[in-house]
């Protein structure tokens, strides 16, 4: 049985056939973990994940800039999704609000995209087992650190990076109880930020 499908820097992938073909394929898999990290040329719709909504765990679509949709197709994965990479795509929208439906994450990276809005004292607030956490470059994110990440007692990496509108005091939201498991804190360009 297959279970990881991984075409890391396959860069010359047929845009079409990840969307249209695999999928078709995939539907009959118990695929936990997909890789297409740096297929910068593969693009469609995000929505096509939502028939491996029963098994799907890790998703890496870090760097597929041609990517489209709303974030809202997470929470058709809420399931078994833990670990969420879409890191440099730039053509997401949507709420961040979706991944609230997530319990199971991890692992969640949307550094870069750019148009993702909501209020990250909502959305974290129910992910108890967040260990990793990249909102950088997250322009219209909102809420108030300490709110999003007080509760989580297991943060290792938490980036908020010129997520502009944010503020409150992440030290304190994570210092202490989170000093055991905690390597990573980063909040550049965040003026209203207190680490």
């Amino acid at each position: 049985m297959l279970i990881v499908l991984n075409a890391r820097f396959f860069k010359n992938i047929n845009p079409y056939f990840f969307m249209l073909h695999v999928l078709l394929i995939l539907q009959r898999l118990q695929l936990e973990e997909i890789n297409f990290n740096g297929c910068s040329l593969m693009h469609g719709q995000l929505s096509s994940l939502a028939p491996l909504s029963e098994s799907l765990a890790h998703v890496n679509l870090q760097g597929c800039k041609l990517l489209k949709g709303d974030l809202l197709f997470a929470s058709s994965l809420a399931a078994c999704l833990m670990h969420l990479n879409l890191e440099g795509c730039g053509g997401m929208t949507g709420n961040l609000d979706a991944l609230s439906l997530c319990n199971r994450l991890t692992w969640v990276s949307v550094a870069g995209c750019t148009v993702l809005k909501g209020n990250i004292s909502e959305v974290f607030r129910s992910l108890p087992h967040l260990e990793h956490v990249n909102l950088s470059g997250c322009l219209h994110a909102t809420g108030d650190v300490h709110a999003a990440f007080g509760h989580c007692r297991h943060l290792k990496h938490v980036n908020v990076s010129n997520c502009e509108r944010i503020h409150g005091d992440l030290f304190a939201a994570v210092a202490v109880k989170c000093a055991k498991h905690l390597t990573h804190v980063e909040a550049r360009n965040c003026d209203q930020v207190c680490c």
